[in-house]
């Protein structure tokens, strides 16, 4: 019985807080946002729609408000605290439309860190839209700062005169409300601030670069490759879902080489996993390069610490660059450079490990990448040559016969299957 008891009061407890916290307005609000930003409104029951938030139109503007630290100052309260932490964001915004004397509404996008403001702008009142909006964001951003431990990320709308142009809107600010991944807590981010669109990188070249250093211990050069890798997303605004994709494989690829050189897989797992939630829950791209600055410095100590293997050590970042760049004009400074290594040493110490000067190794790699080309496809043994790094095709055909014993073109006949496709333009 007391235990029921205990209960039903936990209950009432719950109960009289969300009832004194949470009221019909809200509710409208929240339903009546979804149903602009994804057109379900038709078109006869606006005006009945705009009433239940108190407004006479449609919103023309609306404001995407990012609550910058959510996700860390939430995983500490109750859910039901937690919940309502946002609904104080909305209510501080809604005091600053009245207080302004603004017809508009706020109201929670469930579910993510993120509420919205709707308003009607009156262009005759405020006949300069991008100082009101400025002004606006500037005294919702002091007012929430001031009450809340939190910081606003605020992205503006086009503006939208139709019911159809919500939904297309709402994307476009999303895609402005990125921006904030790299501007850091606090971003006012309007279309002008907004740069060209996100482009595709792949950071497979740079594997080899930060195991090379990371197995030396060479804290300076894994920070300027730190340093260097983060300036280029900074530059090039690829989408931060990728950043993180790309941050998460390339601890997951030196994971692996740390096992490779004898780590403890538990070592490295205990302090990869840390980095790993960080970068995948941290807001900022500042933070997520502290979380991989520090996967690196550990793993590199690690090495260290128990004597890691010297062959994985030179060889598995050696192998890995010369897969990666072997169709570039490789000569051995430019890869001793990238290691910390000088010409000579670098010359000396391949030797020993591949039992092969470097430029040996680096020709029988290309002619294997050509072999393979050669049975798997069916493009021409000049675009082969070029393709494998060599920089003419009679070296290539030469340099062939010498290895194999036969010309590239008897090797595709001899080695092709029996129903490929042995044409090409040039034999």
């Amino acid at each position: 019985m007391a235990g029921d008891a205990a209960t039903m009061n936990a209950f009432a407890r719950e109960f009289s807080y969300w009832k004194s916290h949470f009221s019909l307005c809200d509710i409208f609000s929240d339903e009546l946002s979804y149903s602009l930003l994804f057109n379900n409104i038709r078109p006869d029951r606006v005006d009945q729609a705009m009433s239940t938030v108190g407004m006479a139109c449609l919103p023309n503007y609306f404001l995407l408000v990012q609550v910058d630290n959510y996700q860390k100052i939430s995983q500490s309260l109750e859910p039901t605290r937690e919940y309502f932490q946002k609904a104080i964001v909305i209510n501080l915004i809604r005091k600053q439309l009245e207080a302004l004397n603004l017809s508009g509404f706020a109201a929670n996008i469930l579910n993510t860190e993120r509420v919205i403001c709707f308003i009607a702008l009156d262009h005759e009142r405020h006949p300069d839209t991008k100082a009101f909006f400025t002004e606006f964001v500037a005294l919702v951003q002091k007012a929430v700062h001031s009450r809340t431990p939190y910081t606003l990320s605020v992205a503006i709308s086009e503006e939208c005169c139709t019911l159809e142009q919500y939904p297309s809107a709402y994307q476009k600010v999303l895609h402005q409300l990125n921006e904030s991944f790299y501007s850091g807590i606090g971003a006012y981010i309007d279309r002008s601030s907004v740069g060209k669109a996100p482009v595709q990188l792949s950071l497979a070249p740079i594997y080899p670069k930060f195991m090379a250093a990371v197995s030396r211990n060479d804290l300076r050069r894994i920070n300027t490759l730190i340093e260097e890798m983060f300036s280029i997303f900074t530059q090039s605004r690829i989408l931060p879902q990728q950043v993180r994709v790309d941050i998460v494989r390339l601890i997951r690829s030196l994971e692996e080489y740390g096992f490779q050189c004898g780590v403890p897989e538990d070592e490295i797992l205990a302090f990869s996993k840390h980095s790993i939630d960080g970068v995948l829950s941290e807001p900022f791209l500042n933070l997520v390069q502290e979380n991989f600055s520090s996967f690196c410095y550990q793993l590199s100590t690690s090495l260290e610490r128990h004597n890691a293997d010297q062959s994985y050590q030179f060889k598995t970042p050696m192998e890995c660059y010369i897969s990666e760049h072997f169709a570039e004009p490789l000569r051995l400074g430019d890869v001793a450079h990238v290691f910390g290594f000088s010409e000579g040493y670098l010359s000396v110490i391949f030797k020993q490990n591949f039992d092969q000067t470097f430029s040996e190794y680096l020709l029988a790699y290309r002619l294997e990448r050509g072999k393979k080309l050669l049975v798997s496809t069916g493009i021409s043994v000049g675009e082969i040559a070029f393709q494998v790094g060599f920089n003419s095709n009679s070296y290539f055909c030469t340099a062939f016969k010498k290895r194999e014993g036969l010309s590239p073109k008897r090797y595709r006949e001899q080695h092709a299957p029996p129903n490929f496709c042995k044409k090409s333009v040039d034999e």
